[in-house]
């Protein structure tokens, strides 16, 4: 992963935000993995911990805030789209 990010041009690095050194590990493993095994592995439901939106949750997970993440989703789309335009 780290070699593809690298390959990339900056922007489609922005685009495809690929840069396993942003994602912050024990975070990670602590909200996300165990929590997603806990919920469709285990099949063990968690009260939610707050009130956020499932994009404002990837967004914050992502290193976003909620607005800038879904439109960098949107972008991401945008440019699949213009790619395959050509």
């Amino acid at each position: 992963t780290a070699q593809l990010h690298e390959s990339l041009d900056p922007e489609d690095q922005a685009v495809f935000n690929c840069d396993v050194g942003r994602i912050r590990w024990e975070e990670y493993i602590q909200d996300i993995h165990i929590p997603g095994l806990q919920r469709y592995v285990l099949k063990i439901e968690q009260p939610a911990a707050k009130d956020d939106t499932e994009e404002a949750e990837v967004a914050e997970r992502s290193g976003f805030n909620e607005k800038e993440g879904i439109d960098q989703v949107r972008a991401s789309i945008e440019h699949l789209r213009d790619d395959r335009a050509v």
